[in-house]
């Protein structure tokens, strides 16, 4: 790696007290590779002569687990200002923690490290590196080493990063300046350099939105392909509205500018990660001019990073916040870190217009029909499925309804919506979830330090709104397994949920995103491309009649197995009463026989009758 002498280094003050002075380094990140998947750094630091521990970041906020990318570190030597290499050893216990022997004489080593982007693990995408001919997304955990010992919220890091010639790029970091193709950034702490992301592009849109009374927000859009960025108006506007929504809803904020760093490609996969000044987010590379997407994905992701900045990042679950990045983490709250942020940007989205409201009952009642077939909830609780975070994200698809998934998502979104019609029901629509956001999340507008908090506050703040038992609400819905799934909060928001036979476009929309044929909900199972057996709903006919996961259908009612065949066959069933499948399971055969009459069932939304429509009130837009 051709890198420079020292000279930038210098940026840091000399008036730094000797402790701050101590925990200190220099990171240069060489991005010029990235198209061949290769990312190479070199951080240097001050040391003296004996052992020196180092650890890889192993547990990266955002993704409440060990991330697993030291399995792509493809280069790792230690070496003396001198250029003599140093020797190192990897710990026996833990493999992201080496052990270095400096020599006598040395005070300054360089850690030289390669660093494979584009093969995310099973839960790093978001806090991974990629790169491809046209575009780039940095996160500078995957290029740093620090000594144990340091305290991130205070060591310091002058980072400078090397990118492909005429790329534009974006990120939360500070530009100091420029020079011989590198970019230099004012020297932050080790956190904020973490948690500060780099997109860049050969094609670049930057669009800047001033809130009164709130900080300016940019959105720095990079792609392969110029056509991706040529979203109109229409859609800025909504951006506008966006963050016009999130001041009324939080009314001060943590940052002193936000930005979002959008990466439109088909190289680069599907993310998003929250920040506390910004966030990563990427996305098809149609997906800032294809209706269809941004009534789905597209459209809730930026509000749901947005939110994050202030739950999650600001405000955090004390057990989540750690002076380093590799002691475990204590992740039983994720119910409020990603429950409360998935409903209050679902709320945003809508308020803004990003997603329709119509689209958006269409998805909820998506998100209560999977819920609905978690008989997981029996066994174990929504909190559980916090605590064991690290074990669900990723991981096996089958018998998913039996083990649950990562729930505290939609499931802790349905509860944050309850609380919300709860509040708005006992107090006539004069008090809102707002209410407690305005409190809980209060914050002068500026960058703020991160501010950790345990349930009970979270629990004096909903009193403060209105009082109410909510230990004993939170105790029955997050803590102990339930038999079903409670939906409550729906009925008392005006609607009950039903079955239609008529296929919503949000099930259209996941069927063509997946390439697989929907029938949960009717004879219990999904079938993929191939024809082949996806997933089996426990207690429904599928079940019954001991199918399994991998199983090829190859007929329907005596002829070759299709899409349309199986559905025609499906909607018959309400005559027939039945419906035979052929399948095979290695090299055996079986017609299966299924005594069945519903018909194809799909989830929806229904407004109860005579009932005032509360999420007509949550969803409206505050800012017109």
């Amino acid at each position: 790696m051709a890198i420079s002498g020292l000279p930038w280094f210098a940026t840091f003050a000399s008036a730094q007290d000797n402790r701050v002075a101590a925990q200190h380094m220099q990171l240069e990140v060489d991005a010029s590779q990235m198209d061949r998947h290769l990312l190479t750094s070199r951080i240097t630091l001050p040391v003296s002569a004996g052992p020196l521990v180092l650890w890889y970041p192993k547990w990266i906020p955002g993704i409440h687990g060990p991330g697993e990318q030291i399995r792509n570190i493809g280069g790792f030597q230690v070496k003396s200002a001198s250029g003599q290499r140093i020797f190192w050893r990897r710990d026996d216990d833990d493999m992201y923690r080496f052990h270095v022997s400096v020599p006598e004489g040395v005070e300054r080593i360089s850690v030289e490290l390669t660093y494979i982007t584009n093969q995310p693990t099973r839960v790093s995408t978001g806090v991974d590196s990629f790169g491809s001919d046209g575009a780039l997304a940095i996160n500078f955990n995957t290029c740093v080493v620090y000594p144990e010992g340091w305290n991130i919220r205070s060591a310091q890091a002058a980072v400078r990063v090397k990118l492909p010639e005429g790329w534009q790029f974006g990120t939360s970091l500070e530009t100091k300046s420029s020079e011989e193709g590198w970019v230099l950034f004012q020297p932050d702490t080790l956190e904020n350099v973490i948690d500060s992301p780099l997109v860049a592009g050969r094609h670049y849109r930057l669009l800047e939105v001033q809130t009164e009374g709130f900080p300016n927000t940019q959105f720095h859009f990079v792609s392969e392909a110029a056509e991706a960025l040529a979203f109109d108006e229409t859609l800025a506007n909504k951006y506008h509205q966006l963050m016009a929504e999130a001041a009324l809803m939080f009314g001060g904020a943590p940052f002193s500018e936000y930005h979002f760093l959008v990466v439109c490609s088909d190289q680069i996969p599907g993310m998003g990660l929250e920040h506390l000044s910004c966030s990563l987010n990427g996305i098809d590379q149609d997906g800032l001019i294809d209706q269809e997407k941004q009534d789905s994905r597209s459209g809730y992701l930026l509000a749901h990073e947005l939110v994050h900045a202030w739950c999650g990042k600001y405000r955090r679950p004390s057990g989540m916040y750690r002076n380093d990045l590799h002691t475990v983490k204590q992740t039983k709250l994720l119910w409020i870190y990603e429950g409360l942020t998935q409903y209050l940007g679902q709320v945003l989205a809508i308020r803004s217009g990003l997603v329709p409201h119509d689209q958006h009952l269409e998805n909820m009642a998506s998100d209560i029909g999977y819920l609905a077939n978690r008989q997981g909830r029996q066994w174990r609780s929504l909190e559980d499925t916090a605590i064991a975070a690290a074990t669900l994200r990723g991981g096996s698809k089958s018998w998913n309804d039996l083990r649950r998934n990562q729930d505290y998502y939609d499931e802790g979104a349905l509860f944050w919506l309850e609380i919300d019609v709860r509040i708005r029901q006992a107090t006539n629509g004069a008090k809102s979830l707002d209410d407690f956001c305005r409190t809980f999340f209060a914050a002068d507008v500026g960058r703020q330090a991160v501010k950790p908090f345990e349930l009970k506050e979270v629990i004096e703040t909903l009193n403060a709104v209105l009082p109410f038992d909510w230990a004993g609400l939170i105790d029955r819905r997050i803590h102990q397994p339930q038999d079903e799934l409670n939906l409550e909060g729906i009925q008392l928001a005006g609607y009950r949920y039903a079955f239609t036979d008529e296929k919503p476009n949000s099930v259209k929309r996941a069927e063509k995103r997946s390439k697989s044929i929907y029938s949960q909900y009717s004879l219990g199972l999904t079938i993929d491309e191939e024809n082949k057996i996806r997933s089996i709903t426990p207690g429904r006919p599928a079940d019954q009649q001991r199918l399994a996961r991998g199983m090829e259908v190859l007929g329907v009612n005596g002829r070759k197995f299709t899409k349309e065949r199986f559905e025609q066959a499906l909607q018959q069933t309400v005559e027939t009463r039945e419906i035979e499948l052929l399948v095979i399971d290695g090299d055996r055969f079986q017609n299966v026989q299924f005594e069945y009459a519903q018909g194809v069932r799909y989830p929806q939304l229904v407004r109860t009758d005579d009932t005032h429509d509360w999420l007509a009130d949550i969803f409206a837009a505050r800012s017109n």
